[in-house]
């Protein structure tokens, strides 16, 4: 296969370099991408250029593959999930300048995920057995913070390995999410703060439900749901020192879960 790359505005695509086997990388703000090839992580430049290999496996550590990457907010460092022999999995901070490698969490089988609140305070977003985790991360350190809290339960989860929890965050503060049931049909819908449906569009085939969790600050769209028949899965209100999950028709609150920010 090829990576490429196209403008939103439009245009022809660009080639940017071959790839082989499934597409698990990450863009950084600097313009990096860096991707799954060999067994290790590859870097190369959304401008073009050659492509550098910026970290493999470790034979001596009974390593197999380095995969799952994600950029921290200074564009060059990223988590990775690393995958063992003896299954001792496990989410380390690669620094490629240096070549050094930090153990963020062990016995994780989980590709890692960093969002940040609209305080600017960052988490770490993981797969504990079938659940979302989220726990206060130290971006300079690499050093994870406090406990961690369970957001969503019976996430959906993506790649192969299936891993990666099925979810994205938005800049605005908002995170979308697919439950890991299985459904044949249904709609994926839009909410206004009100309620009311904004859009809506069928989705057909093995799918599941998205709902969200939304910011106080954040803006735009609140919740989705595949399901007919059924209603919108809550949103979650977050805030400063708690995360709220509320109603997604009458914003009632149901619920407070610890000292998440996210």
């Amino acid at each position: 296969g090829q990576l490429k790359l196209i403008d939103l505005a439009g245009g022809s695509p660009r080639v940017l370099t071959t790839l082989v086997g499934p597409w698990q990388g990450s863009w950084s703000q600097l313009g990096a991408i860096a991707f799954p090839l060999g067994g290790g992580l590859t870097r190369i430049s959304a401008a073009g250029g050659e492509a550098v290999r910026v970290v493999a496996p470790d034979e001596k550590r009974a390593e197999i593959v380095i995969n799952h990457p994600y950029f921290l907010s200074d564009g060059k460092r990223f988590l990775v999930n690393v995958r063992r022999a003896d299954g001792n999995n496990s989410i380390e901070l690669v620094s490629p300048e240096t070549m050094e490698r930090k153990l963020v969490l062990d016995q994780a089988e989980s590709a890692p995920i960093v969002t940040r609140t609209p305080s600017g305070l960052p988490y770490l977003l993981y797969l504990r057995g079938a659940s979302l985790a989220a726990q206060e991360f130290n971006e300079t350190s690499g050093a994870l913070r406090g406990e961690p809290v369970t957001l969503v339960e019976g996430i959906g989860v993506v790649a192969n390995p299936a891993i990666r929890p099925a979810l994205g965050v938005s800049s605005t503060g908002i995170l979308a999410y697919q439950k890991g049931e299985r459904v044949i049909s249904g709609t994926l819908k839009w909410h206004d703060r009100q309620g009311k449906v904004i859009a809506e569009q069928p989705q057909q085939g093995a799918g599941g439900r998205v709902d969200c969790l939304r910011t106080r600050t954040g803006r735009g769209n609140q919740t989705g749901d595949t399901r007919q028949g059924e209603p919108p899965a809550s949103p979650a209100d977050a805030d400063r020192g708690q995360l709220t999950v509320v109603d997604p028709s009458t914003h009632d609150t149901q619920r407070q879960i610890g000292r998440a920010h996210v």
